[in-house]
């Protein structure tokens, strides 16, 4: 990640790096490396609550761990991060990115871990295989907005005044 990272601000690229007709090995590989990071460290906090959660037993505690652990995240992503890539006060829009995917992640593992294993299981099941089935899905108006958050790709920017598109 920090070798993409320091690409992306510090090299005068003017192409992606995934553009197959304009990069090179190195520069292809230091991007799509990246596309693993964020999943895998998901999977990872997945597996970890549930050691945490066969090792103590105690759904209530790890489920409130994972809640505000979640909460912290998505708050870091909304203050912190936003206010930095603005670096300035106030900030018009939120550009909810990975750390905040990764908390909205850990509050849905915090109500997961109450399911039985089978519905879970057909929950993530459903959730990998069918993900591209809703691509052609257009929601209700007035609804776009958590659609885009819930399901489109790419960085989440959300307008905080009106006049922003």
């Amino acid at each position: 990640m920090a070798l993409d990272h320091i690409r992306d601000y510090w090299t005068p690229m003017g192409f992606s790096p995934l553009d197959l007709s304009h990069t090179s090995p190195a520069w292809f590989a230091t991007r799509w490396i990246t596309h693993f990071c964020a999943p895998a460290f998901i999977f990872l906090a997945g597996a970890s609550a549930y050691f945490q959660l066969a090792k103590q037993g105690d759904k209530a505690d790890v489920s409130r761990h994972l809640l505000l652990r979640g909460l912290w995240l998505v708050l870091l992503e909304i203050i912190v991060v936003n206010i930095s890539w603005k670096a300035a006060l106030p900030v018009d829009y939120l550009w909810l990115q990975v750390i905040w995917a990764i908390g909205l992640s850990m509050i849905v593992c915090a109500g997961a871990i109450w399911l039985p294993t089978l519905p879970l299981a057909v929950l993530a099941v459903l959730i990998v295989a069918g993900h591209d089935s809703f691509n052609d899905f257009q929601p209700a108006e007035g609804w776009q907005w958590l659609w885009h958050i819930l399901h489109e790709r790419g960085s989440c920017l959300v307008p905080l005044c009106d006049g922003m598109d």
